[in-house]
């Protein structure tokens, strides 16, 4: 069954793992946006 004692550590964990997942996924395009496609639009060169 799902619901066993040695799969419970999952209900407290799993949620923290989600929202840390999505925090880093918008982190990375927050910085991709920045660092790469606002300065390619204004011209100047991308290293």
């Amino acid at each position: 069954m799902i619901a066993d004692e040695q799969f419970k550590w999952f209900y407290w964990i799993g949620p923290i793992l989600g929202v840390a997942s999505l925090g880093m996924l918008l982190n990375m395009s927050v910085n991709y946006l920045r660092k790469v496609v606002i300065p390619r639009s204004r011209g100047r060169r991308v290293d």
